[in-house]
């Protein structure tokens, strides 16, 4: 073998060490940033577009810092507090990454799709759905799907804090946050970076009546507003609810708190997939994209969250992450 190979070899080793220090979820986390990273790299600068991408690389440096600080080390105790603190901490950044968005996707993709995806439902219904739906949107519908629409970031932060502290296979929970954050980067942020769009709620605004509710609808628009505007496609308003769904029927029969969890998580969830459409955020495609996503990775993130940690046992870390 030569140096330059031996040079290679060396390197590459050093680089699978390195990697197998992460967790799956922070790999497909920190990848997603330095995708962003790169592609901003490309795009013509500004005042504007230097203070934020250094917010961003800020971000990814932080995170990277803290999963080494918080790593757990062959023969090192490893106690379920600093466990949960991991966790926890991952969440955080999956939503300091996620309010990046506002400013990225009109820089990475200025455009968006509103027309196609709106067509889709013309050939589905001979009709605008949302113009459809206009007849029955009554104000205690309208405050009904309000309240479910509103509820959303909090009965997905109740599960995953939950898991966060009380799940303590870690097995287990390394199957569910490694496809809690899939779903969001790999899934529902690329699709809002390759096809952008504002929903029926903007598409449609001259042809509509304005909708008749008051407090939830309030709510849900304010929801609405701290989002990335552009984030219709897919709706993991969907993807990440009908994920949880999936995940609580899954463990079914690993704890009895299951069973009722998940009768009420897929009762949730027709509520808020129906207040998307009802409520004019989504068209009908972004809703089967969604549930298209969740079905992927809440039936293949076990495995794949497994092999990973043969990976990371292979390379003396321990395992599995969380």
């Amino acid at each position: 073998m030569t140096e330059a190979n031996r040079s290679r070899t060396s390197v590459a080793a050093a680089l699978r060490r390195w990697v197998a220090t992460l967790g799956l979820p922070e790999v497909v986390l920190a990848s997603f940033q330095i995708f962003l990273l790169v592609a901003l790299a490309l795009r013509e600068r500004s005042e504007y577009f230097n203070r934020n991408t250094l917010t961003l690389l800020g971000i990814f440096v932080a995170y990277i810092l803290q999963a080494q600080l918080l790593r757990a080390r062959p023969g090192e105790r490893h106690s379920h507090a600093r466990r949960a603190i991991r966790r926890l901490t991952t969440l955080g950044f999956v939503l300091l990454t996620y309010f990046q968005l506002r400013w990225v996707i009109p820089i990475l993709h200025p455009g968006q799709f509103d027309n196609a995806l709106a067509a889709i439902d013309l050939a589905l219904f001979d009709a605008p759905l949302a113009k459809l739906l206009e007849p029955y949107q009554t104000y205690a519908l309208v405050e009904w799907f309000g309240f479910f629409y509103w509820t959303f970031f909090y009965v997905i932060g109740a599960y995953t804090i939950a898991h966060c502290f009380f799940e303590r296979n870690e097995e287990r929970f390394a199957g569910y946050g490694f496809g809690i954050v899939a779903v969001h980067a790999w899934g529902g942020w690329l699709g809002y970076l390759t096809i952008p769009g504002f929903g029926p709620y903007v598409h449609y605004a001259s042809q509509l009546q304005p909708l008749d509710g008051d407090t939830f609808l309030r709510m849900s628009n304010t929801a609405y507003s701290w989002g990335a505007l552009r984030d219709i496609f897919p709706s993991l308003h969907t993807a990440v609810m009908s994920f949880i769904t999936i995940h609580a029927f899954r463990r079914w029969r690993v704890h009895w708190l299951y069973k009722p969890l998940a009768i009420l998580y897929l009762f949730w969830t027709l509520q808020i997939v129906t207040a998307t459409l009802y409520l004019r955020w989504h068209y009908t495609i972004d809703l089967v994209a969604g549930l298209t996503l969740a079905s992927i990775w809440g039936f293949s993130s076990d495995a794949l969250a497994r092999r990973w940690g043969e990976f990371r046992k292979s390379q003396g870390e321990l395992d599995p992450w969380f």
